[in-house]
C-alpha cells in the first residue's frame, strides 16, 4: 500500500526472472533501444541515469497501469482481493469516486494474474 502510485506504473508478474533481465542489461547482452530503454526476453525496461536505477516498462509478464488502476491493484492486493474492504481503506477512499468499475476490472485482471488465476 505505501508503494507510490505514479501516472504510470508497471507491475511485474512473479514469473518473470527481472535479475536475469538486469544481469543481461549490465552485461551489454540487451538490445539498445533508444534513449534509456533495453530490451531483453522480449521486455522493455529503462535506465535511470545517473543512478543507474533499472525499471520495467513494458512487455511479456508486465502489466502497465494509471495511477487509479495501480491503487486499486495496491488495494486488492493488501486486502486479498475484497474490493469492498479496499475502498474502505482512507488512502483509497479518497479516489473512490473517480475509480469506474472497469478501473476495478482492470486491477482484478492484474491481480488475478499475479495470484495466478488467469
Amino acid at each position: 500500500m505505501n508503494s507510490p502510485a505514479k501516472e504510470k506504473n508497471t507491475i511485474v508478474l512473479p514469473h518473470v526472472d527481472t535479475e536475469a533481465d538486469v544481469a543481461a542489461i549490465k552485461t551489454g547482452e540487451a538490445r539498445h533501444l533508444r534513449d534509456n530503454l533495453y530490451e531483453i526476453h522480449g521486455r522493455v525496461y529503462g535506465l535511470e541515469t545517473p543512478s543507474g536505477t533499472v525499471y520495467p516498462v513494458r512487455g511479456e509478464g508486465f502489466i502497465e497501469m494509471d495511477k487509479l488502476q495501480f491503487t486499486a491493484f495496491k488495494g486488492l492486493t493488501t486486502y486479498d482481493g475484497d474490493r469492498t474492504v479496499a475502498e474502505q481503506d482512507p488512502k483509497i477512499a479518497r479516489f473512490r469516486r473517480h475509480m469506474t468499475d472497469e478501473t476495478w476490472a482492470y486491477a482484478r485482471s492484474a491481480y488475478e494474474q499475479g495470484k495466478g488465476m488467469t
